[in-house]
């Protein structure tokens, strides 16, 4: 045959887009041979076999196994083929998948520090906001002489709850104090920390009856602060200016956490978690 019917290593490399290395690696692993090694010790490769290898090239790029495909190209396994791009796939929308929930977590995480950039701007300043119907899981501390340590602890076991339910933990949380406490002196009592739930929540209402608790959607009055939840003094503050202007409010009160203390530097504050104050407007 005539010598332009032959390719190098490199030619070959160079027609196809891969690297000598690539070529040489699949010669050693028996997966994509030369037709001949010249006399000279080079390998030849015939331009019949350009399509074969473009073939191993296309299986290998969308992450069928080299021994996979070792084990059928030769053979000409259609179905074996077939089932190791199949399984590709499945691996591929699986992964996409998983890559769209970590981008819903980033913009969600967008959401709350742009958010909490605007909220700087009105602190210890009642307001009044509008606040769609909201789910959130919540557990109770389990004490009223409150830390930091318990108050995290809290946050993971919620956290660990959720993740036997597959459910997202990053649309937001704080803590939850029940209506029926917040004029107590032992305002604590049942208090606990709470994650949002996202609205198509799947999960075991029975199991988790204690746990799961609603806010209704209408107008909440609300002050950012910046302290940790289980201090008072702004909850006072919050509840006395609501008599104050004859605003009657019902139902629970959640303190929302807009800035952690991972965030200190933003402000001169002390080591204090910067968060909203939410509590429901009876009309």
């Amino acid at each position: 045959m005539e010598d332009r019917q032959w390719l190098g290593v490199k030619e070959l490399a160079d027609t196809v887009g891969v690297s000598r290395q690539t070529l040489i690696y699949y010669d050693s692993i028996d997966l994509f041979k030369p037709e001949f090694i010249d006399t000279n010790g080079y390998r030849k490769y015939s331009t019949s076999q350009i399509m074969e290898l473009r073939e191993i090239l296309f299986l290998k790029n969308n992450n069928v196994p080299l021994k996979v495909i070792k084990a059928n190209i030769k053979k000409k396994s259609l179905d074996n083929i077939k089932k190791g791009l199949k399984a590709s796939r499945e691996k591929m929308l699986a992964d996409i998948e998983s890559m769209n929930r970590k981008v819903e977590k980033i913009n969600n995480r967008i959401y709350a520090l742009e958010r909490a950039g605007l909220e700087l701007y009105t602190v210890s300043i009642p307001m009044i906001k509008y606040f769609p119907k909201r789910m959130l899981f919540m557990i109770p501390w389990g004490t009223t002489f409150m830390t930091r340590s318990k108050l995290y602890q809290t946050f993971m076991n919620i956290r660990k709850e959720l993740g036997k339910q597959n459910l997202s933990d990053d649309l937001g949380w704080g803590a939850f104090f029940p209506e029926k406490n917040l004029k107590n002196e032992d305002w604590l009592e049942e208090a606990g920390g709470f994650i949002y739930l996202p609205e198509d929540a799947e999960i075991d209402i029975e199991q988790y009856s204690e746990n799961i608790k609603t806010l209704p959607a209408g107008e909440y009055l609300c002050m950012n602060r910046f302290d940790m939840p289980y201090k008072r003094k702004a909850v006072d503050e919050l509840l006395e200016w609501a008599k104050q202007h004859d605003i009657k409010t019902e139902g629970n009160l959640i303190d929302e956490c807009l800035l952690d203390t991972i965030f200190q530097g933003i402000t001169d504050t002390e080591k204090v978690d910067f968060s909203q104050l939410q509590i429901y407007i009876k009309r």
